[in-house]
């Protein structure tokens, strides 16, 4: 996520601050379905898993990447 972050933010080759990450949008992920307790990072492997399973098989987003 720091690499999105600092892409984003501080190269010179992005217009407008304009990066598409798919961390991003499994941080959205996680924030919405967790009611905002949780975010990215996420220190336990499982629940990490499970949840990146989650965005990549069932939201659109996470199956367009």
């Amino acid at each position: 996520m720091n690499l999105c972050l600092d892409l984003r933010d501080n190269s010179e080759l992005v217009v407008d601050k304009e990066v598409k990450c798919w961390m991003f949008d499994f941080d959205t992920y996680v924030r919405t379905t967790s009611l905002g307790t949780k975010s990215v990072p996420i220190a336990d492997p499982s629940e990490f898993a499970t949840l990146l399973k989650a965005f990549a098989y069932e939201t659109k987003a996470g199956q367009e990447y």
